[in-house]
C-alpha cells in the first residue's frame, strides 16, 4: 500500500509541474490514455449478514479498490466526435476489497467503461458522467452475496482538469452496485457510494477539449428532420435465467435450479434531439419459474419437485411507455409499464424496465435488460440482440 501512496504522489506531482499548452491549428487526432485510480467507498445498503451477522461478528462498512484503464478517444473528423465531441470508451481492470478477506473474499474486476462531457466549466474544467459495466470474481459466497462470481456497475460524475497536453486529474462521486442478477439465491448484493480519485496520461499530447452543455443542443441534421425522420422502430429478442424463490405459506422457499427467461419487445421511439427520445413498446415475457404448481418440500423447507402449469399462464404482455439516453453508440432506457394478461401471483400487473442498447451498426445492437414487478421483485436479467429501422 506504501508504495501505491507514493506512485500516486509522484504521478500527482509531475502533473503539477507540467506546463499547460494547447493546440489549435490541427483537428483533434485520435487519443489514447491510461489512467490510475483509487476509490474509497462506504456500504450504504447493508444486509445483515455484513453489518455483523456473519461468523466473525464484522462490521463490514467500507471498501477500497484500485484500478488501471485505457481510454480511447475518436479523432475530431470520425463520425462518433461529429455529434458527441466529448465521448470516449475503454476497458478496465481492478482489485476489490471490503477490508474482510476472510468473509467476502477480494474479487478482481473487469470492465468496459464509457463517459463524455456534460459542461465546460473553465478553460481546463470540465463536468462529465462515466458509467462502467463488468463482472468480479473471487468473492466468497455467503447469505449476502451467493455466487463467486457478479455483476459489476459504477455511475460517476467525474470533474477533471486538464493540467497539461498529457496529463488529466479527476474527482468524481460515484456509486456502485455488485448483484449477480438473480442468477442464484440470494442476491441482495452490495450498494457502495463514494469518490473516484484518478489521473490520466494520454499519449497522443492533445487537449480535448468538448463543448460546454453539450446535452441542450440538437443536432443542426436532427433540427432539420421529419417528423417520421425522427421515428426509430426497434425489435428485440432476449433470454436468460433466474435462480428463483418462491412464495409458500408466508415464507420463502428456495427453488435450487435455473429457470428460463425469454422475451421480445417491439417499440417506437420519438427522438427529441441527439441525446433524448420518448415512446412506448409492446413486450412479451416468458418466465418459466412463474405459477409453479404442487410444490413439495422437503423437512429443509427445499423443493424437491413441482408441476409446470401451462405457457399462458407464464406469459405477460404489457404495454410500456419508455424513455430513451443516447450518447454515442450506447443508449440507457427506462420503461414502465401494465401487463394486461396477469395470471396467477408471480406476474404482477405493473412493471418496470432497465435497458442497455450498444449499437454495433446502424441498424443491429446488443441487448441487455433488467426487468421489475410491482412487488419489488426482480424477474431477471437477460440479454439479446436487436434491429432497428
Amino acid at each position: 500500500m506504501r508504495g501505491t501512496i507514493l506512485a500516486i504522489a509522484s504521478l500527482l506531482a509531475v502533473a503539477s509541474a507540467s506546463a499547460v499548452s494547447t493546440s489549435d491549428d490541427n483537428p483533434r487526432r485520435a487519443g489514447h490514455a491510461l489512467r490510475m485510480e483509487l476509490r474509497p467507498e462506504y456500504i450504504a445498503v447493508q444486509h445483515y449478514y455484513i453489518n455483523g451477522g456473519n461468523p466473525a461478528g464484522k462490521h463490514i462498512n467500507a471498501s477500497l479498490s484500485m484500478h488501471l484503464s485505457y481510454i480511447y478517444t475518436p479523432s475530431a473528423t470520425s463520425p462518433i466526435s461529429r455529434f458527441y465531441p466529448s465521448t470516449y470508451y475503454g476497458v478496465g481492470v481492478a482489485c476489490y476489497t471490503m477490508l474482510a478477506h476472510d468473509i467476502v473474499g477480494t474479487p478482481l474486476l473487469v470492465y468496459i467503461l464509457q463517459g463524455g462531457n456534460i459542461a465546460k466549466l473553465a478553460p481546463h474544467l470540465s463536468l462529465g458522467y462515466e458509467w462502467n459495466l463488468g463482472c468480479s470474481w473471487g468473492w466468497r459466497p455467503n447469505e449476502a452475496m451467493n455466487s463467486s462470481w457478479n455483476y459489476y456497475i459504477n455511475l460517476a460524475l467525474p470533474l477533471k482538469w486538464r493540467v497539461s497536453n498529457s496529463w488529466e486529474l479527476m474527482l468524481a462521486p460515484a456509486y456502485t452496485h455488485f448483484s449477480n442478477g438473480d442468477t442464484s439465491f440470494s442476491n441482495s448484493g452490495a450498494n457502495n457510494i463514494g469518490v473516484r480519485l484518478g489521473a490520466s496520461y494520454h499519449f497522443t499530447g492533445q487537449e480535448h477539449d468538448a463543448p460546454g452543455m453539450e446535452y441542450l443542443r440538437g443536432s443542426e441534421e436532427l433540427a432539420k428532420a421529419s417528423w417520421r425522420e425522427r421515428m426509430t422502430t426497434d425489435v428485440v429478442i432476449h433470454a436468460g435465467w433466474r435462480g428463483d424463490r418462491m412464495l409458500s405459506e408466508n415464507d420463502f422457499t428456495l427453488l435450487n435450479r435455473p429457470f428460463l427467461l425469454v422475451g421480445m419487445q417491439l417499440s417506437s421511439l420519438y427522438r427529441l434531439n441527439r441525446f433524448f427520445s420518448l415512446g412506448g413498446s409492446i413486450d412479451g415475457y416468458i418466465d418459466r419459474s412463474a405459477n409453479l404448481l404442487n410444490v413439495v418440500e422437503d423437512e429443509k423447507s427445499n423443493v424437491v419437485s413441482f408441476t409446470y402449469p401451462s405457457l399462458w399462464r407464464q406469459t405477460a404482455l404489457g404495454l410500456s411507455l419508455r424513455g430513451e439516453i443516447t450518447h454515442s453508440i450506447i443508449s440507457l432506457g427506462i420503461g414502465i409499464g401494465y401487463n394486461f394478461n396477469q395470471q396467477g401471483n408471480d406476474l404482477s400487473p405493473i412493471y418496470t424496465m432497465f435497458t442497455l442498447k450498444a449499437l454495433l451498426s446502424r441498424h443491429l445492437f446488443l441487448y441487455v435488460g433488467y426487468r421489475f414487478n410491482s412487488q419489488s421483485y426482480t424477474q431477471g436479467l437477460s440479454y439479446g440482440v436487436g434491429c432497428r429501422f
